[in-house]
């Protein structure tokens, strides 16, 4: 099932699209930015502490800690999306309020 989004004034239902280092290049074309597969948490905390909606494509994500921003909403594509901490790291969200009215992570499984 497809994650679906209110549309932004540009149209898209997310303000900002981050591919994974393996995602497809049609996919990467697409992208505001194409994480390396290494440390993605440092593109992907740079998008969410602007309180934009964040949207991971399909891949896998090689991250540390991701700080949420409140307000902020990151997304993935269901099972396509993968989120693998990287080796010597414990702690995956930092800062995610779940009984938050703003904030929300969504598409993940």
């Amino acid at each position: 099932m497809a994650l679906t989004l209110p549309k932004t004034p540009t149209g898209r239902s997310y303000d900002i699209l981050l591919a994974a280092s393996d995602s497809s290049d049609a996919m990467k074309n697409q992208a505001d930015k194409t994480c390396g597969g290494t440390t993605d948490e440092a593109i992907i905390n740079a998008a969410i502490t602007t309180g934009d909606r964040v949207l991971l494509a399909t891949g896998a994500f090689v991250v540390g800690t991701i700080n949420f921003a409140e307000g902020g909403l990151l997304a993935g594509c269901g099972q396509s999306t993968t989120l693998s901490l990287r080796t010597g790291q414990t702690t995956l969200l930092k800062g995610l309020n779940l009984g938050s009215q703003t904030s929300s992570l969504r598409g993940f499984t």
